[in-house]
């Protein structure tokens, strides 16, 4: 088999051209069968301070170092093709646009643990949490896997572990999510081969499931609501709900929240943020929302200034800052309590406001309107929470013309 052969070359002796400062770029020429690539070093001279036949600077003050750092990004990649010749991998210059240094030992486990760690200050607490607990049941199934040991059968093995170990097929779904986001960034970075990439060749279907909402007279039921003597606390996760209920807001961007959030006008609260999960600004007149007959306040408007009066003086965020989790469980807790369906009182969790205002503004204004109200890309997005209701189905049977 014939070996690539390695040289420091200057550009401007093959093109003749320069950059509008005088000078080209020295790297290492990879050449094999007729073909080359060339790999930049990031180091510029001028015609004058390269020597033709000995391939190397001169006439430069820091000709010693450069020269070095040539010779060293050389042997980096010598050792580069050695180590794929030792992996029994093919050795070409199209193999060589993988090679990055020190990448070739990185195994996609810390890969992507790597890359979840450098990006942790750019996700929320529960996106981080969720990518953590996906690389941790990967570590749990194999404690490292290669690049090359990254593929379909060891994928397979991985999803299968997943569900012997009970999880639902949604919760296999978002793990295979999760590994797939990691394995196209590898692609994207020249870590696997586009045509390497095993998760182009599975396919892990999510199942339809029925997005829980509160009906107009569970609501209700919620308004009502008070806490029993020594759980005031729950009236905090009330109105936190309630709010969700009344705007369709998401709980990463209600837990934001605070006083720089809001602006008291003629016309009523205006409340302004930017959305944690799609990174859209939000603004939006809270007396629009929900108004109360013969009341000035609507009941969002109502719930703000309940929580702004109850953290006076204090800089905590307006509402609660607590896991989905611990506010999920006081939901349930609450629902417990209430004249609602089972289906709620098991079920009900962070999203359930959220879909209760989709559900509830479905039969109150045009779709389009909703879908600017809860910040959707697509139609498509939003119908996924206009569920209807047999009062929606009756309001708009009603305004047929027949």
């Amino acid at each position: 088999m014939t070996a690539i052969q390695l040289k420091v070359a200057y550009q401007y002796e093959r093109y003749s051209r320069l950059k509008q400062n005088g000078t080209a770029a020295v790297g290492i020429q990879a050449y094999l069968g007729g073909k080359e690539r060339f790999f930049n070093s990031g180091i510029y001279i001028t015609p004058q301070q390269w020597h033709s036949k000995l391939h190397q600077i001169v006439h430069h003050p820091d000709q010693f170092h450069l020269n070095k750092r040539l010779q060293d990004l050389k042997g980096q990649i010598q050792r580069f093709i050695y180590e794929l010749e030792q992996m029994g991998e093919e050795v070409s210059l199209e193999r060589l646009k993988d090679y990055k240094e020190g990448t070739l030992n990185q195994t996609f486990t810390e890969f992507y643990e790597d890359r979840l760690e450098k990006a942790r200050p750019q996700l929320s607490r529960s996106t981080y949490t969720d990518q953590r607990q996906t690389l941790d049941k990967f570590k749990a199934y194999r404690r490292s896997v290669s690049f090359r040991q990254f593929n379909v059968r060891l994928l397979r093995g991985f999803i299968d572990s997943l569900h012997n170990d009970g999880l639902s097929q949604n919760t296999v779904h978002k793990h295979f999510k999760n590994l797939r986001k990691y394995a196209r960034l590898a692609v994207k970075l020249d870590y696997i081969a586009h045509n390497n990439n095993p998760c182009t060749k599975i396919s892990v279907k999510k199942e339809h499931t029925d997005r829980l909402f509160l009906l107009e007279h569970e609501l209700s039921q919620f308004e009502n609501f008070q806490a029993p003597k020594g759980k005031e606390h729950l009236m905090i996760i009330k109105d936190f709900f309630l709010f969700s209920c009344y705007t369709g807001l998401r709980f990463s961007d209600m837990k934001q929240i605070d006083n720089e959030c809001m602006i008291e006008t003629p016309d009523g609260i205006e409340l302004f943020l930017r959305a944690q999960k799609t990174k859209k600004p939000y603004r939006q007149n809270l007396r629009k929302l929900f108004p109360v007959p013969g009341q000035a306040m609507s009941r969002p408007e109502e719930i703000l200034q309940r929580r702004v009066d109850a953290n006076f003086l204090s800089d905590k965020p307006t509402f609660i800052y607590e896991s989905t989790q611990v506010y999920n469980r006081h939901l349930k807790t609450i629902a417990s309590s209430l004249p609602v369906r089972k289906k709620i009182m098991e079920g009900i969790s962070s999203h359930t406001g959220r879909h209760t205002f989709g559900t509830i503004m479905a039969g109150k204004v045009d779709v389009h309107i909703l879908q600017q109200l809860m910040q959707h890309s697509n139609i498509r997005e939003t119908m996924i929470y206009v569920h209807l209701s047999k009062g929606t189905i009756n309001r708009a049977l009603d305004g047929v013309h027949w």
